[in-house]
């Protein structure tokens, strides 16, 4: 006997019907969206290497920012240490220029104000803590701002320093840590030293190591021999210190070029992996729109199916 019937028939174009309108929901999400899905359970195999993908930008973000608040650091220390560098220039030029002519004529009141320039420089604040004070950041490291207080220190002047001797450090990536810290007696100390014994002379005190010199008092505008005797024999003393803080100002320099080509890299490395994840998370508009397009039309198409079925009688059949 057969059996005459549209039940299985219409059951299977139902299933297509559903099918196709599930298909139209999820385009219709992804075009409005932009996403692929809305939970990662909607795209399981891809859920581990999203996740670690999303842990490498959160790590270079991470460090781009910390970056960022070392290169101003770092700037500021390169300003300073400039700065100083001119100092201890000026320093060694006064001397020069007391020697060439002859004359001690201002030569106290230069030094006294190159000592004002250096003292304020190494007293430098970045936002609230004192650069040059290692991790003792609330503590001015220069406590000594006055000529007499700087002649009445023994020599040499370490008392006139409170920085620790803590050097700042800070991971720039997962392979590197730079070491960036300046402390103000390591930057300074040999300075304040030089300017200290010229003083000590201009002011009739005769600095440790200068035997054989007698310190009469402020330097004479006609120079004596014997003060002239003192300035010549300090001057590879302030040649070094002049060398000293060329140097410092380009390891610095070192240090934030090397700064710059690492955040760099993360940056790089920030847009690589911003592009993965949008390849996993988001669709393509266009591709999406005409995906939608022909899912409607299949969606269309079950309807129009269904509808046919729904009419059939077997009056018809007969």
């Amino acid at each position: 006997m057969t059996r005459i019937g549209t039940f299985q028939h219409g059951q299977t174009v139902l299933a297509d019907l559903i099918r196709n309108q599930d298909r139209v929901f999820q385009a219709q999400r992804q075009v409005a969206s932009g996403r692929r899905a809305d939970h990662f359970k909607d795209i399981p195999r891809q859920v581990p290497t999203l996740l670690s993908a999303k842990t490498v930008l959160q790590r270079s973000e991470t460090y781009v920012q910390t970056n960022q608040t070392l290169r101003l650091r770092l700037e500021a220390y390169d300003v300073n240490l400039r700065a100083l560098e001119q100092v201890g220039a000026d320093l060694r030029q006064a001397v020069l220029d007391a020697i060439g002519a002859s004359s001690g004529l201002g030569l106290a009141e230069k030094v006294d104000s190159l000592f004002q320039q250096a003292t304020g420089l190494l007293n430098t604040r970045f936002g609230d803590s004192y650069i040059f004070g290692g991790t003792n950041i609330e503590q001015a490291p220069v406590n000594t701002t006055t000529v007499a207080g700087l002649i009445g220190l023994a020599e040499p002047p370490t008392t006139a320093f409170d920085n620790n001797q803590l050097v700042l450090s800070a991971r720039t990536s997962d392979s590197q840590t730079l070491q960036y810290g300046l402390l103000a007696d390591d930057v300074g100390l040999d300075m304040l030293e030089a300017m200290q014994r010229v003083l000590k002379f201009a002011n009739g005190i005769l600095p440790a190591g200068a035997a054989g010199f007698a310190p009469a008092g402020p330097f004479a505008d006609q120079m004596t021999s014997n003060e002239r005797g003192f300035l010549v024999g300090e001057l590879a003393r302030l040649e070094s210190v002049a060398d000293d803080l060329t140097t410092r100002t380009s390891n610095n320099g070192i240090r934030l070029s090397l700064l710059e080509a690492t955040q760099r890299h993360h940056e790089e490395q920030m847009t690589f992996t911003k592009t993965f994840i949008t390849e996993i998370e988001d669709v393509d508009i266009a591709e999406a729109i005409t995906r939608l397009n022909q899912d409607q039309l299949a969606l269309e198409s079950s309807m129009g199916v269904m509808a046919q079925i729904s009419r059939l009688s077997l009056l018809d059949f007969l």
